[in-house]
């Protein structure tokens, strides 16, 4: 090519995959040496056309989403779309392959996982006054096995209660689908509650009691569906304490997410109360050492945070490292659904187990050492005990 009397010194065409809009780009001049290479682009605006075509594939009409759903719910997604509701919006959908596959994975242990997240769905604007919707959250419950996650069920819903959930949980069980034999959320009472209410046709305090009293050793019924929360969700909340987050010493936080983590991983109710009696007892004992001048007869605070760091220790480089990762990146993550709010709690079995702990550690705490503990921590007792009160639901 004549680069002297071409009109451009390159020009190239294109189409758009999802309009069929045609593009045209051309330079006009060679660009010198490191100079870049100045293109002009020539097409239609083609701005929501990749909609426009998502629409078309969907052969969605309307451009009003509630009137789409709707049509979809009763034309090309029929049987997949069970339920739709506007003010406040909540749409419960799965397949009829989603179904068959978890039944087949039920055969054997079924375990589920249900959570949900924001940031998907836009806002709403409703009447001629665009009033904004709440937020919406997309609800997902998926199958976990060794192969991977499998979705099994969705909900998008405007409204985040137990009411709402448990609604949508047992319209999936009712269309065939059987309770799991183990659920696991974060720490949402909302998400906790509702899976208690389908799967195991209990208020969620009533199914931690149930596990307590069989960890007693009485003779209450096992729970169809085992409910548990999961660990780095605890993890995370425990790092978010405002109270943690105070304290300059990286190693004294670390101590305390670390002895958390202990209680979390308790394998027996005895371990569980050990762990958390001697956590307690550091965390109130403003004086640890030894209770003689020879510093052979440890106070219990030095006795417990001994026992402690050597659990500590026992566990592997690869663990250790990994919790080094999480904490900290998770100290300072935020949650999607209000996790946390503040319960007050009956006086319940489990609640006078907690507190009875928390006495024997007041005691040993008491007896004084030769030193200032520079683990005393008093203000963490009260979120810890909040979060042993619903210790069932961690192993």
């Amino acid at each position: 090519m004549d680069i002297n009397n071409a009109k451009y010194f390159i020009s190239f065409q294109a189409k758009c995959k999802d309009c069929d809009e045609v593009l045209f780009g051309w330079c006009y001049k060679k660009p010198e040496n490191l100079e870049p290479l100045e293109v002009h682009i020539l097409t239609k605006d083609t701005r929501g056309a990749k909609q426009n075509y998502t629409d078309n594939l969907l052969k969605i009409p309307q451009k009003n989403v509630l009137e789409s759903l709707v049509e979809l719910k009763h034309t090309s997604l029929a049987g997949n779309i069970h339920n739709i509701g506007c003010d406040p919006l909540c749409v419960h959908y799965w397949t009829n392959h989603q179904l068959l596959i978890y039944r087949d994975l039920h055969k054997e242990y079924c375990r589920l996982s249900v959570d949900a997240t924001g940031s998907l769905v836009k806002k709403l604007k409703r009447t001629s006054l665009n009033l904004i919707s709440g937020d919406i959250f997309l609800y997902e419950a998926v199958v976990s096995q060794g192969f991977g996650h499998f979705p099994v069920s969705q909900m998008i819903s405007e409204r985040h209660d137990t009411i709402t959930i448990s609604f949508w949980l047992d319209l999936w069980i009712k269309s065939g689908a059987n309770p799991p034999n183990e659920a696991v959320s974060d720490c949402s009472k909302a998400l906790l509650g509702a899976m208690c209410r389908s799967f195991c046709s209990c208020d969620l305090r009533t199914y931690v009691k149930n596990c307590f009293s069989n960890l007693n050793g009485s003779t209450c019924d096992i729970p169809p569906c085992f409910i548990r929360i999961d660990v780095s969700h605890m993890i995370k909340l425990f790092c978010r304490l405002k109270i943690l987050n105070e304290i300059r010493n990286k190693r004294l936080k670390e101590f305390y997410v670390r002895g958390f983590r202990l209680l979390l991983t308790s394998t027996t109710l005895e371990m569980f109360k050990q762990i958390l009696k001697s956590l307690m007892t550091v965390i109130l004992s403003y004086t640890d050492g030894y209770l003689d001048d020879n510093n052979t007869k440890p106070n219990s605070s030095e006795s417990s945070r001994i026992f402690l760091l050597s659990l500590i220790d026992s566990t592997s480089y690869n663990e250790n490292n990994s919790e080094e990762l999480e904490i900290h990146h998770l100290e300072n993550a935020s949650e999607e659904l209000d996790e946390n709010p503040i319960t007050i709690y009956e006086q319940d079995e489990v609640k006078i187990f907690i507190d009875e702990v928390e006495n024997e550690s007041n005691i040993d705490a008491l007896i004084e050492g030769n030193r200032e503990s520079a683990y005393y921590l008093p203000g963490l007792i009260k979120d810890l005990k909040r979060y042993c009160y619903d210790f069932p639901l961690w192993t």
